[in-house]
């Protein structure tokens, strides 16, 4: 299991196989307000799980996991399939007004869970990619077309 922490400007925790990248300051007025958190699904075997923060609080908002290879028996959104590889997926864990989201930027991939209220669970958002090649995932606060990035992350594909 490998969880990965994303708090106000970058990593708090952090796997060996990514590398966070700091995020700017947030933005004000800040329009989510948490009242409830939820607990976000277990880590897959093969899987990373990166926990995003509301960064005025420090609370929890959500979770974006990547898989990079299937893995026999992981099934993180219970429909009996085999999560996919080279695949994101974003779980809304407060109930705050807002969505978070997990987009490879370079190629437009992204999981999110807008306009769904929590605990949420996305579709995976997958497709091959280059095998061991360094993908640049922006993780984000969203809540219509008000945006907020948390942190940066690497994933290998």
């Amino acid at each position: 299991m490998r969880r990965i922490l994303i708090a106000l400007v970058g990593a708090v925790a952090l796997s060996t196989a990514l590398a966070v990248v700091p995020s700017a300051a947030f933005a004000d007025p800040y329009p989510c307000t948490v009242s409830r958190i939820f607990e976000p699904p277990p880590v897959p075997p093969g899987e990373v799980a990166i926990d995003l923060f509301h960064p005025p609080t420090g609370l929890y908002a959500g979770t974006v996991y990547w898989n990079q290879d299937p893995t026999p028996g992981s099934d993180l959104n219970g429909d009996g399939v085999t999560d996919p590889g080279d695949a994101l997926i974003a779980f809304d864990g407060a109930t705050d007004s807002c969505g978070v989201e997990g987009k490879i930027t370079s190629i437009g991939r992204t999981a999110t869970t807008a306009g769904h209220n929590a605990p949420y669970l996305g579709p995976w958002k997958s497709g091959n990619l280059a095998e061991d090649a360094l993908w640049l995932v922006e993780l984000t606060i969203v809540k219509g077309s008000w945006r907020e990035p948390v942190g940066q992350v690497f994933v290998v594909s």
